[in-house]
């Protein structure tokens, strides 16, 4: 079950040990569910931002509140839930990291890709350069054959991210390779007695029907 802070951002708990709360994912875990539609993490992005525009793992915990902590995958997944806000005055912060970000090579020691930067040009709802987008297409393409026809076990939340990005024709054909994407949300963010997030799966599977139809 998904368990929250005094903020209200979801932490990692583990059943096990009552006093464990990890937030060294939250601010994916948050791009995800407002990705995947929740309202309540999407009033939470912009809480995720330092002064500067520099995206955390957690705003207040100690222990993950340093952007030189933060990594591709938590990028991605927050640009993603991102992506979902309207561009109105309350969201420009936002906007501006997305944008900041889309111009980079790297967020600390993560490479950024073209077709990561693709998508998060595409976040920021700004058109990317064309030596982007004439590379971030096919790479992008390839990343989903890899990610549905050779390994389709490894986890996939950061490629559903940007297929909802990338649109409609992306979602469907992950949905369509994948030989069973469901079981692997679900395998996941339920196989394993620590994690015990199956809402989070459930959420990303709604989600993904939506698109899909």
């Amino acid at each position: 079950m998904i368990k929250r802070d005094e903020i209200g951002i979801i932490g990692q708990h583990n059943a096990s040990y009552p006093e464990y709360f990890d937030t060294g994912d939250s601010s994916s875990r948050a791009g995800l569910m407002a990705m995947a539609g929740s309202d309540v993490d999407k009033a939470l992005l912009w809480q995720f931002l330092t002064k500067d525009k520099e995206l955390v793992r957690h705003p207040t915990d100690p222990k993950w509140s340093d952007p030189l902590l933060t990594s591709r995958d938590q990028l991605i997944n927050w640009a993603g839930g991102a992506a979902t806000l309207p561009m109105k005055y309350d969201n420009l912060v936002i906007f501006a990291a997305l944008k900041k970000y889309a111009e980079s090579s790297f967020i600390n020691k993560d490479v950024l890709l073209p077709e990561t930067r693709l998508f998060l040009y595409k976040c920021a709802g700004l058109e990317a350069p064309i030596w982007i987008r004439a590379l971030g297409y096919p790479l992008f393409f390839l990343k989903l054959v890899y990610n549905t026809k050779i390994n389709p076990g490894i986890e996939q939340n950061q490629i559903i991210s940007m297929c909802a990005v990338y649109g409609k024709w992306w979602m469907r054909k992950i949905k369509a390779w994948h030989p069973d994407l469901e079981h692997n949300l679900v395998d996941y963010w339920g196989g394993e007695e620590w994690r015990n997030q199956i809402e989070i799966s459930t959420a990303i599977s709604n989600f993904i029907q939506r698109e899909i139809s």
